[in-house]
């Protein structure tokens, strides 16, 4: 009996040294599937909710997002028991790469890493640019105008068009612009136009256009004189606590200077009456917020316009 009772004792001391393989490969999590958002998936929002499958033995999950797919440049990183994950805001227009592995109670034997798959975030959301100049249901324009827009944030170009009806199906402009502002030459002598404008940006983004704006040119050449103003130049440009401007005429005509806000809002008025030869005024902008503003010169019959910027 007494043997049988050693057999037994040594059978188990046997099983606490040596465990069975079995126990220990049972303990490893399995590999976790990702589900969503799908891989290489577009217009993503910037707080996406990253969902995985449930790993067998995983009780906890490992969450890792990075902007390369070899995971140096982590960006957020988490522990959790959830079979989800929304991370910290991500940046917009940007590419992400994201993996999850399972962890069992015995948090030393993690599963393998799941697939990695990526996404890209969606792009800012553009508004609609409102137009300046000319204004709406101006007559008796030029032939030859600049057509002024707000600017709008994000945006890394514009859409201009301009047309013979408000359906703008007969195109006389259709063009990419840069800036804010673009000078149309070229147009009809009384005529009526149509323009409008949308805001474009990164990965093929747009705006709406604004509501149309209308026109109608002049019906007669000649109204302004292109050599009318020989010269206009803003003596300081950023400018500060003064905006001076220098104009120079080319003949005797009334001069009047007037300055803007981008949503053509007329904030400063001169009236310099007849001026032959060089003219310098100087506005008052000291307690003008800093921005961004139009100028506009006339003289006599004719109208320049340029933008200036105001610095504190």
């Amino acid at each position: 009996m007494n043997k049988k009772i050693s057999c037994v004792l040594v059978f188990f001391a046997l099983m606490l040294m040596h465990p069975p393989c079995t126990s220990f490969a049972q303990s490893i999590a399995g590999k976790v599937v990702l589900v969503s958002p799908a891989n290489t998936a577009t217009n993503v929002s910037t707080s996406p909710l990253l969902v995985w499958m449930k790993a067998d033995l995983a009780v906890t999950y490992w969450v890792e997002i990075a902007v390369d797919s070899f995971f140096i440049k982590i960006v957020d990183q988490t522990k959790t028991s959830s079979l989800g994950y929304t991370p910290v805001t991500l940046l917009q227009s940007h590419n992400y790469y994201w993996r999850v592995k399972g962890i069992p109670l015995d948090s030393a034997a993690a599963g393998p890493w799941s697939d990695t798959w990526s996404f890209t975030t969606s792009s800012p959301t553009l508004t609609a640019p409102r137009p300046i100049l000319p204004a709406d249901l101006s007559h008796d324009l030029d032939t030859a105008l600049w057509f002024d827009w707000s600017r709008v944030a994000n945006a890394t170009g514009y859409h201009f068009q301009i047309s013979l009806d408000n359906n703008f199906i007969s195109h006389i402009r259709d063009t990419s612009v840069a800036d804010t502002a673009v000078y149309i030459t070229g147009l009809y002598l009384n005529t009526s136009y149509f323009w409008r404008v949308q805001a474009t940006g990164d990965g093929g983004a747009s705006s709406a256009f604004y509501e149309t704006r209308f026109f109608t040119t002049s019906a007669t050449s000649g109204v302004r004189e292109p050599d009318l103003i020989s010269s206009i130049v803003i003596l300081a440009d950023p400018f500060g606590v003064s905006l001076p401007v220098s104009v120079r005429c080319a003949s005797a005509c009334e001069v009047t200077v007037i300055l803007y806000d981008l949503l053509g809002n007329e904030i400063l008025r001169t009236n310099e009456g007849i001026v032959y030869g060089e003219r310098t005024t100087r506005f008052d902008t000291n307690n003008l917020p800093q921005g961004t503003y139009i100028l506009e010169v006339r003289a006599g019959d004719m109208t320049t316009r340029m933008k200036v910027i105001h610095i504190r």
